[in-house]
């Protein structure tokens, strides 16, 4: 832990990342210590696309930009996944599996 950011060593498979319910996780190609992030994914109906407060979401999308994960995973009562990885994008588009 970090403050209140749980930080993980390498996950090299799925079956490995902890979860139950109203997770969010930051992934990054390198290690990152992420000391500040503001967890949006408890609040009910959250999308990071279709978010209708700007006080909350505007600082949301600050620290993805500076922080610039590969990739961002939220489950609260919906899903949601964010990557600038064009393989992984391009595998979700068609379909098919990477």
């Amino acid at each position: 832990m970090i403050g209140k950011i749980a930080h993980s060593p390498r996950i090299s498979a799925v079956t490995e990342i902890p979860h139950d319910q109203f997770d969010e996780w930051l992934i990054f190609e390198t290690p990152v210590e992420v000391k500040h992030f503001p967890t949006l994914v408890n609040y009910y109906g959250f999308s990071p696309v279709d978010f209708d407060w700007p006080e909350k979401i505007d600082p949301f999308w600050k620290h993805i930009a500076n922080l610039n994960p590969l990739t961002l995973i939220g489950e609260n009562d919906g899903f949601y996944l964010l990557t600038r990885d064009e393989k992984l994008a391009e595998a979700i588009h068609s379909g098919s599996s990477i």
